[in-house]
C-alpha cells in the first residue's frame, strides 16, 4: 500500500509535463528519462528486442533520452490529450510499484504483467517490437 502512494506521488511531484500539444501531436518532458536511460542502459541480459505496449491511437512514441522529451502521434479521433497523459502517468506509477517490490531486472515477463494490469484498468493496448541494441 505504502508503495503505491509513493508511486503516485513520484510521479505527481516530477513526473511528465506537457510542453506543446496540438490534436494528433503531442510533445511532453519525462523528468525521469536520465535515470530510465541509466537503468536500461545497466540491464546487460536484456534480449536485442522486447514487445513494449502503446495504447490503441497512437501512431508514433518517440523518446529522446538526450533531452528527456518525448513527441506523441496519435489519432485525435480515438484519443486526446487526457487519455495520454493519463495512460502514462498510470504507467509510470506501475513501473515504480514493480521496481520498489524489488524488480532490478527488465523482463518481458515484467512488461507483460504491467500490461496486463493497464488492460485491466480498461486501457487498450497494442503490443509492438522495440530494439534494445544499437
Amino acid at each position: 500500500m505504502i508503495g503505491k502512494w509513493v508511486a503516485k506521488a513520484w510521479v505527481k511531484m516530477a513526473g511528465i509535463k506537457v510542453i506543446h500539444s496540438i490534436p494528433g501531436r503531442l510533445r511532453i518532458h519525462f523528468s525521469g528519462g536520465a535515470k530510465a536511460r541509466e537503468f536500461m542502459q545497466k540491464q546487460k541480459d536484456l534480449p536485442g528486442k522486447i514487445y513494449l505496449y502503446k495504447l490503441t491511437g497512437i501512431h508514433s512514441f518517440d523518446f529522446n533520452p538526450l533531452t528527456s522529451r518525448v513527441l506523441i502521434v496519435y489519432d485525435a479521433d480515438k484519443l486526446n490529450e487526457k487519455d495520454i497523459m493519463g495512460w502514462l502517468e498510470r504507467l509510470q506509477e506501475l513501473i515504480i510499484e514493480t521496481m520498489m517490490n524489488g524488480e532490478e531486472r527488465v523482463s518481458q515477463d515484467i512488461i507483460d504483467g504491467i500490461a496486463s494490469q493497464l488492460t485491466k484498468e480498461g486501457y487498450a493496448l497494442e503490443k509492438f517490437e522495440q530494439r534494445t541494441t544499437a
